[in-house]
């Protein structure tokens, strides 16, 4: 991953700047590193189909991103991968044991 830590880097200036903390906090480096794995998985996703558009790919994985991953209008929950980790089988799977 260090072909990404001065993009990374990035992020977490802008974001600890905007919140007033320091750039090594867990916020900043939490943010950056989930944007670059929201960037990498628009970017292979754009590479598998070659008539998506790389541009809505990116900004679909930032609404998700920032909405907490709630699922996006229109978006059809059987092929989501939101409903998917909420489906019951999925909670059930990641609850700690009673």
């Amino acid at each position: 991953m260090l072909r990404y830590a001065a993009w990374r880097q990035v992020i977490a200036e802008y974001v600890a700047e905007r919140v007033g903390l320091a750039v090594h906090d867990l916020l900043p480096q939490a943010v950056a590193h989930a944007a670059l794995g929201t960037s990498m998985a628009a970017f292979v996703r754009w590479i598998r189909h070659p008539g998506d558009d790389l541009e809505a790919n990116l900004r679909e994985g930032y609404t998700l991103l920032a909405s907490g991953f709630a699922p996006t209008a229109g978006a059809p929950p059987e092929t989501s991968a939101v409903a998917a980790a909420r489906s019951p089988k999925t909670r059930a799977l990641a609850s700690p044991p009673a």
